[in-house]
């Protein structure tokens, strides 16, 4: 009954999202006749934004969602600014997005905006982060380090995963066409942080996320994400390693503001979308968010380039005057 309930209850969201659209979106579109385009972001308590001082604008979703709409609805292009539709639901795995509605109230919102005749109010880019709460429930098998019955678990977990991401990238992919740009990230290891209750596990949840073949793991959970965005033309939000303990919480799940401003920069590079600045300022790598210091030869290239542009300005000049010379004469 519980299930039941929850998948209504996210079907419901979905219906109350696509009214939502057509009705406060339509009122800034009154000039362009249509409803506005969408960010639609799926997932579970990361793109919740769960560990964020601010849920609403310090997670990944909102920083990803305010950079897309400067670049693909620039307010001084005159049309409707990018909607934001966040069905994420935090604690979701792979299996209870397929379930328990997520997925299905995705679908339902791209059949219905990129499947009519309109492109006005289409979906413009999809981010997806699942699987993280897949490997948590495998802790009570593998509390004990990576013993037969830890790998057998992981094992199957894994498996069951890669069938469900299957799936779920699948009708993504079939309901929003070929060209809307999907994006899945893979994750940093959390328990890395020393106050993490979960600290001792950490080399057992490396395994789980890049594979050990030592231990017959000859994939992990963030090569299943990559080759499954490469099999459906998504691109990959490479967070994995990108997470430090001071980017994250201690709760062995969630990241920090700082740690949410890395994934959305992550997310925003694989994009194409990136411009000179990434969310909070700091210069957009698309390197986990630290800006490239000039190499040392730099200045080999810059000081051609100067001196070219001043000869430029120089030349143009004294051809400037020469015709005002010469058209002086003429008139004399």
């Amino acid at each position: 009954m519980k299930k039941q309930l929850r998948r209504f209850s996210v079907l419901i969201l979905g219906v109350l999202l696509a009214v939502g659209a057509g009705t406060g979106a339509a009122l800034a579109d009154e000039s362009s006749g249509g409803e506005a385009p969408v960010y639609l972001a799926l997932g579970d308590s990361l793109a919740a934004g769960v560990g964020a001082s601010d849920a609403a604008t310090s997670g990944y979703v909102p920083q990803v969602h305010r950079h897309l709409t400067d670049a693909l609805t620039p307010a001084d292009a005159g049309g409707p600014s990018l909607q934001l539709q966040n069905v994420a639901v935090s604690g979701e795995t792979s299996d209870s997005m397929i379930a328990e509605g997520q997925l299905e109230a995705a679908v339902a919102q791209l059949r219905e905006r990129n499947g009519n005749a309109s492109a006005e109010d289409d979906v413009r880019m999809i981010t997806l982060n699942i699987g993280g709460n897949d490997m948590m429930a495998l802790v009570p098998v593998c509390s004990g380090g990576p013993s037969a019955e830890c790998v057998g678990a992981v094992e199957a977990t894994l498996t069951s995963f890669a069938g469900n991401f299957e799936v779920i990238l699948g009708e993504l992919r079939g309901a929003a066409g070929a060209s809307t740009p999907i994006i899945a990230m893979t994750y940093s290891n959390m328990l890395i942080h020393p106050d993490c209750e979960l600290h001792s596990l950490a080399p057992v949840a490396e395994s789980i996320l890049e594979g050990a073949p030592a231990l017959g793991l000859p994939a992990g959970l963030n090569d299943l994400i990559r080759a499954a965005a490469a099999r459906h033309s998504a691109e990959v939000a490479d967070v994995a390693g990108s997470l430090g303990p001071q980017q994250m919480q201690s709760d062995c799940c969630h990241a920090n503001d700082a740690g949410y401003t890395i994934i959305a920069q992550e997310f925003i590079a694989a994009s194409g979308t990136a411009g000179p600045s990434a969310p909070g300022g700091l210069p957009n790598t698309g390197s986990g968010g630290l800006a490239q210091a000039p190499s040392s030869d730099s200045w080999i290239w810059a000081l051609p380039l100067a001196l070219l542009a001043a000869a430029g300005a120089v030349v143009g000049i004294v051809m400037g005057v020469c015709h005002l010379f010469v058209s002086g004469r003429r008139r004399g």
